[in-house]
């Protein structure tokens, strides 16, 4: 009887471990994102409004200024006013009321009415929720007016032959002014305006 024999070979398995990992979604130790806050923002479309040389006592055409809500959240408006040394030459109307909504604009206008010659200066100023505020925009102009000089208070033509006409006599006027003179009329007058 014949014998075979049977080898037998052991592999063992290898068993691997892996390790998860878990990140923390909040509610479990990590930081959560703050939440964005809400602000208004202020742009106005110019720092200065600059008015050409007005004559005394009339009114310019209007210059305007452009307020935008640049922020996210609503502008409160509290107060739009004219002030500084000759706040009172210049006339501001507004649209922009009570509130701007976040992207949305209102306008400010104003005229220029000089009460003497020289330069005129104030501020339109905008107090607000947003930050930086009070906000301002500078007013500026000049006003000018005629000056009437003439070159002599009187002219004295001295005895003279009565019927015959005396040397002429001149009188000068100068506009010494900023702004046209105008002359309506140029007449005699008094007792013997006929002479």
């Amino acid at each position: 009887m014949s014998h075979k024999k049977l080898r037998v070979v052991f592999s063992p398995i290898l068993l691997l471990a892996f390790a998860l990992s878990f990140t923390s979604c909040g509610g479990g130790g990590g930081p959560a994102d703050s939440p964005p806050v809400s602000t208004p923002g202020v742009t106005i479309s110019s720092a200065s409004v600059a008015f050409n040389s007005q004559l005394v006592g009339t009114t310019s055409a209007p210059q305007s200024v452009t307020l935008t809500n640049s922020g996210n959240a609503t502008l409160n408006i509290a107060s739009v006013t004219v002030t500084g040394p000759n706040a009172a030459n210049f006339a501001l109307t507004n649209t922009c009321g009570g509130s701007v909504a976040p992207g949305a604009n209102c306008t400010a206008s104003v005229t220029f009415t000089p009460s003497a010659t020289g330069s005129r200066k104030a501020s339109v100023i905008v107090t607000d929720n947003a930050a930086g505020s009070p906000h301002s925009v500078a007013l500026s102009g000049a006003g000018i007016a005629a000056a009437f000089t003439q070159s002599a208070a009187s002219l004295i033509f001295g005895s003279q032959t009565v019927g015959a006409p005396g040397a002429a006599q001149t009188e000068t006027v100068t506009n010494s002014g900023a702004a046209n003179l105008t002359i309506s009329t140029v007449t005699i007058s008094g007792a013997n305006a006929g002479d």
